[in-house]
């Protein structure tokens, strides 16, 4: 019917792709056909499967197709991840989401809305959380712009990461003072190392150079180098 109207409205070809969103492997038709008193209807179209996906199939952030079916296949998975996963998984969509600037603020609100309703959480406490911290994100983008606001998060990694660090040194001598100042040589650290990475990227060095020469995870490094932009 979408087919033969859209044709009638607009008199171009029309090319149809059915996406199938539910849980069962054996459904998957990919062809419409009617047949009476000798006239016959054959109808094939393209089809897109989202149980035969994997997450790396919706790496690409520009499209907002990829980002609502990566919304959609988490809800599939949900049964197969604890809730406070799934939250974690919904915030990172979103942060990349936001990453798009190319997105107006209208695009924007409609995937949100895709990414809350596609996959929900059980627990209202976890949908008052998910709303609260996507509040916390805007707030930030308003205020310091989505580059900086992104990049001062994973600043705040950089510190935890340090504060661990710290507190084994601390634990090592076996003192309270001792994790005291651990610790507080861990923040710093963190900081440091964090914007050692920006100013090392922003020179054009390699992840790979970068690892050799600071105490660093490849993840740490690859979230800073995208956040960027590089």
């Amino acid at each position: 019917i979408y087919q033969y109207r859209i044709f009638d409205k607009y008199k171009v070809k029309v090319a149809a792709l059915a996406v199938f969103t539910d849980g069962n492997k054996n459904f998957h038709p990919k062809e419409y056909r009617s047949e009476i008193f000798g006239t016959t209807i054959h109808f094939k179209y393209l089809t897109y499967k989202l149980m035969d996906k994997t997450l790396d199939d919706f790496k690409n952030d520009s499209n907002p197709f990829s980002i609502i079916m990566e919304s959609a296949w988490l809800g599939l998975g949900k049964n197969k991840m604890t809730q406070e996963q799934l939250f974690s998984q919904k915030i990172n969509l979103y942060k990349r989401l936001v990453r798009q600037t190319s997105y107006s603020e209208k695009q924007i609100h409609g995937l949100l809305t895709c990414i809350k309703h596609l996959a929900p959480f059980e627990k209202e406490e976890i949908n008052l959380k998910f709303d609260k911290e996507i509040t916390h994100i805007n707030k930030n983008i308003s205020n310091m712009g989505i580059q900086e606001a992104l990049l001062n998060s994973y600043k705040e990694e950089g510190v935890e990461i340090g504060m661990e660090k710290g507190m084994e040194k601390g634990m090592e001598k076996g003192m309270e003072k001792g994790m005291e100042k651990g610790v507080e040589k861990g923040k710093g650290e963190g900081v440091d190392l964090t914007l050692t990475v920006i100013d090392m990227l922003k020179e054009g060095k390699s992840v790979t150079a970068i690892l050799k020469e600071l105490d660093v995870t490849k993840q740490m490094v690859l979230k800073i180098k995208e956040a960027l932009g590089l």
